[in-house]
């Protein structure tokens, strides 16, 4: 049975669904739905046997990027997974979107904010808007220890060095903990 038939019989259900690929990987198809639905449980079982490369997801854990429409995880899917997409006045915009303009958009909505931090640049993009590691190195967690406050960090850096604009950096997120860098660049 082709997948597009499996779909059709979704929509005779009277099921919502979706269907696409994923914004960073569009090779990958994804099919959304509400599959505690029990009049999808044959539907699912066939497309993971007929399309093992399909990935199915629940209706809760993908947004779309309003940009490129492509799907996004909302979700970690694993200790450490960070989210590649932020959320802009417009809706979501997923990391391919955002590297569209240099990451201008994306810099200006985490730019002196301790609330956000870069999750969608590398440090080779960093550098090349112009931002420095500002030799920073914190950690927020459960453990003893891991305190540091982005808010606190943010007014100590602000008044070290008043002609800066700031950037948050996550290095690594783990179960209990983050780990943190603060960028830098002069105006």
């Amino acid at each position: 049975m082709r997948l597009e038939t499996m779909l059709k019989v979704v929509e005779k259900y009277d099921c919502n669904y979706g269907y696409g690929v994923y914004a960073d990987d569009t090779e990958t198809q994804v099919v959304v739905a509400d599959w505690n639905n029990e009049k999808l449980e044959t539907v699912m079982a066939n497309i993971e046997r007929h399309y093992p490369a399909t990935v199915l997801h629940y209706d809760d854990e993908v947004t779309t990027c309003s940009e490129c429409g492509n799907i996004i995880s909302t979700i970690p899917g694993y200790y450490g997974d960070i989210p590649q997409f932020y959320c802009s006045e417009e809706g979501p915009i997923c990391a391919k979107c955002a590297e569209g303009d240099d990451y201008q958009e994306y810099i200006q909505w985490i730019l002196d904010d301790s609330s956000k931090a870069n999750t969608l640049m590398n440090e080779n993009d960093l550098d090349t808007n112009g931002f420095e590691n500002m030799n920073g190195m914190f950690e927020n967690g459960f453990h003893h220890g891991q305190n540091d406050n982005p808010a606190s960090i943010l007014t100590e850096y602000q008044d070290k060095f008043p002609h800066h604009e700031f950037i948050f950096h996550i290095d690594h997120c783990g179960q209990f903990d983050t780990h943190f860098q603060i960028y830098g660049r002069e105006f």
